[in-house]
């Protein structure tokens, strides 16, 4: 069973459901479903994954099983998954790329760890600023970064003015290292582990604290990656 609920007057919203029922009867019917949001940054999967198997039958529904299998595939979640594997991939080899040429004395474990990291951190914003945690705003990361790379498509600031301090807000826990104008949440918890504060720093803080990064290669990590997939928080 398949059913469409496009919603424009309730902000614009829509989604496409599908109950499996192929299973035994001592199974629930499996409901899957998919959809949008008016004004989406991430209509990617949706256009290009999603809708394109809803085409109606060109034979008008004569074989039944075929048009079915072809309407499940877009309900099918590998092909996305595969893509946001690789796509992340990608995204890793520019940042370690980048960091490696930038960063001479660094070796290639480290370089590839920070790398790691870097991305983990942006991908964990990009889910909690949908919780409207992030100064209650949906594109925190993406509106501030587009801001630099208009002003600056070939520096570091990105990572350097804006990035590296909301990290250092993120794990800091009291006002010594408020962002002035954001409304931001402490997280206690290591993947954001950038202390405030004047004392010695550990050595994996001080390495956070002088990366450079390009943000010519935050743009390809923003378009291919972050702002190409939609991530939901259930």
């Amino acid at each position: 069973m398949l059913g469409a609920d496009p919603d424009p007057e309730a902000g614009g919203k829509g989604w496409f459901s599908r109950i499996n029922k192929q299973r035994p009867m001592s199974e629930r019917a499996k409901l899957a479903t998919f959809g949008w949001r008016k004004g989406s940054a991430c209509p990617r999967t949706l256009l290009e994954h999603n809708l394109p198997h809803l085409n109606w039958p060109r034979d008008d529904g004569a074989a039944p099983k075929a048009w079915q299998s072809e309407w499940a595939r877009a309900f099918d979640k590998e092909p996305v998954t595969k893509r946001f594997f690789d796509d992340s991939n990608d995204s890793f080899r520019k940042v370690s790329n980048d960091l490696a040429n930038r960063q001479s004395r660094g070796s290639k474990d480290t370089v590839e760890r920070e790398a790691q990291t870097l991305l983990n951190r942006l991908l964990f914003l990009y889910f909690i600023q949908r919780k409207g945690w992030l100064n209650r705003d949906r594109e925190y990361p993406a509106s501030h970064f587009r801001d630099h790379y208009r002003g600056d498509p070939t520096g570091t600031s990105f990572l350097k003015e804006f990035l590296r301090p909301l990290c250092v807000k993120l794990s800091t826990k009291g006002p010594q290292a408020e962002i002035p104008g954001h409304d931001l949440p402490f997280l206690n918890g290591g993947l954001f582990a950038d202390e405030y504060g004047t004392e010695p720093r550990d050595d994996e803080v001080r390495r956070h604290h002088e990366l450079k990064v390009g943000n010519d290669t935050f743009r390809h990590i923003f378009d291919d990656l972050l702002e190409a997939y939609d991530f939901t928080v259930r």
